[in-house]
């Protein structure tokens, strides 16, 4: 099949080189024709590689730009990250958390320096100075330009309430994730041009980019950096290397005897590896993770008038990670989690599974085999930059994520008589679409959806009272996948009992 796609290739551009008509065009511009055939050629030294290089390098600077401008302009993708951090903060586990704090010591000076150490070791060994002089400016010239930018823009972190390490520098970019793609990633190229066997060739580039996303995503899930710091440092990092591998390509460094047999170097470089990975283990053992400091919610009390109070100075509609607004609120119960739980058990509405990547694939599975999954976890959505905390849905006949009435609630800083929680909640009727994703519409009128589970609340014997208030005009809109909606405004404030 590729062969047969490559032929077709072929046989357009020859047909499109050799027309008439284009002849004619190459004929009149011979000199801009031939800088354009020499800036494509492969074996030209000035030719395809530093073409390939010199875009990929103002593509990848084009993005760290755009990053930065959004940053200084206050740009919603800014938004998004207090969202995903609190996203990762709301779904943090002890062993995973251990797991990040391995992978972000990959990315620690302490470690970054003995492992530059020894590879250097070895490409003397080999006599490759020209990968040797690469790997330390590389590594050296990207710290000095993090440093710079972090002291330039003095972006401060995240909260420390949010932190499982200790950091005291400033945020913008992220250093461990530069370093991830000036060091892993320039060291894998090199690997790479220096083996032969085929299979350790792909297997280095499987592990590499997995590594230097995984060291940046440490970054954020460990909570010292922003998401826009890593992607940033990406492109930085990426655009940085591109440089000195396109000029690698041109200088083409010339292959030279070995100081000593390579079996030996190998032999020498597995110990180097063994010795390496032996003080990640020891750096991490001797830093564990830090207790972040108890998180203080300011309450606010309600004393009378709720329905005046509750939606002043507020965000009254649900919002993307990115900020951008969804659904208004239709739904406030007031209530501890617990009874807001059973209220729901009762009503036989049933708590959805955490949006995490063991249920997603779970959920993938079972939406490839058309297999039922009553509790399938929903896609994430945020009011005032949080997550959702609970969610719960009653499925159809089809017992799918595909089709079911959903809710999502968040907490609110409100106690009404300065004890009792009050949760806002965006309610709808997901809609099956007859396709093997995981994917679905919404059904239009919310608030057929907000109806339906203030009469199934109303079966229980564990609401007090309702009421039905406007919180926001009668409104069009449109849901993250872009289904249509349209709602009244209107919310219940549902009571429950104690």
């Amino acid at each position: 099949m590729l062969s047969t796609f490559k032929s077709i290739l072929k046989s357009i551009f020859r047909g499109i080189r050799f027309d008439p008509e284009v002849d004619k065009i190459i004929s009149k511009h011979p000199n801009a024709f031939g800088f354009l055939k020499k800036r494509l050629t492969r074996d030209e030294k000035f030719g395809l590689q530093l073409t390939i290089g010199t875009l990929s390098t103002f593509i990848f600077i084009f993005i760290f730009y755009g990053i930065l401008r959004e940053y200084l302009e206050h740009d919603p993708i800014f938004h998004a990250d207090q969202s995903i951090l609190n996203f990762i903060v709301a779904h943090r586990n002890l062993s995973f958390s251990h797991f990040m704090l391995f992978i972000t010591y990959l990315g620690q000076a302490q470690i970054i320096i003995l492992g530059v150490a020894f590879v250097s070791i070895i490409l003397i060994l080999l006599r490759r100075r020209y990968y040797l002089y690469s790997l330390l400016v590389s590594v050296a010239g990207g710290q000095a330009f993090v440093w710079i930018i972090k002291n330039i823009i003095e972006r401060s972190r995240p909260p420390i309430t949010s932190a499982l390490v200790s950091e005291s520098s400033f945020s913008f970019p992220s250093g461990h994730s530069f370093i991830a793609i000036s060091f892993y990633g320039l060291l894998s190229y090199i690997v790479i041009h220096l083996i032969k066997n085929k299979t350790l060739r792909i297997i280095v580039g499987i592990i590499s980019p997995l590594l230097i996303i995984l060291i940046g995503f440490s970054r954020i899930y460990l909570g010292v950096h922003w998401a826009s710091d890593v992607i940033a440092s990406y492109a930085s990092g990426l655009a940085w290397v591109s440089i000195l591998i396109t000029a690698a390509k041109i200088k083409n460094p010339e292959t030279k005897n070995t100081i000593i047999p390579k079996k030996t170097i190998y032999k020498i470089g597995i110990l180097f590896f063994f010795i390496w990975i032996s003080f990640v283990y020891y750096y991490y053992a001797k830093h564990p993770l830090k207790t972040p400091p108890p998180t203080t919610k300011n309450s606010i009390n309600i004393y009378d008038n709720l329905t005046e109070n509750l939606f002043k100075n507020v965000p009254l509609y649900s919002t993307t990670i990115f900020g951008n607004q969804i659904e208004p609120i239709n739904i406030v119960l007031i209530g501890s989690a617990a009874n807001v739980q059973k209220i729901f058990n009762d009503a036989n509405w049933l708590p959805l599974d955490s949006f995490n990547f063991k249920n997603l694939l779970v959920l993938s599975q079972r939406s490839i085999l058309q297999k039922s999954y009553p509790k399938a976890p929903g896609f994430p959505s945020f009011w005032n930059d949080q997550p959702n905390e609970l969610e719960f849905n009653q499925p159809t006949e089809i017992n799918s994520a595909q089709e079911r009435y959903h809710i999502h609630l968040w907490q609110t800083p409100f106690l009404v008589n300065g004890t009792t929680p009050v949760w806002f909640g965006t309610t709808h009727f997901d809609k099956y679409q007859k396709t093997f994703l995981p994917i679905h519409s919404v059904d239009p009128p919310l608030d057929s959806a907000r109806e339906k589970i203030k009469n199934d609340l109303l079966k229980t014997s564990d609401l007090k009272s309702f009421s039905l208030v406007q919180v926001v005009p009668p409104a069009m809109g449109q849901n993250l996948f872009g289904s249509q909606f349209f709602t009244d405004g209107k919310a219940y404030i549902l009571y429950i009992k104690d």
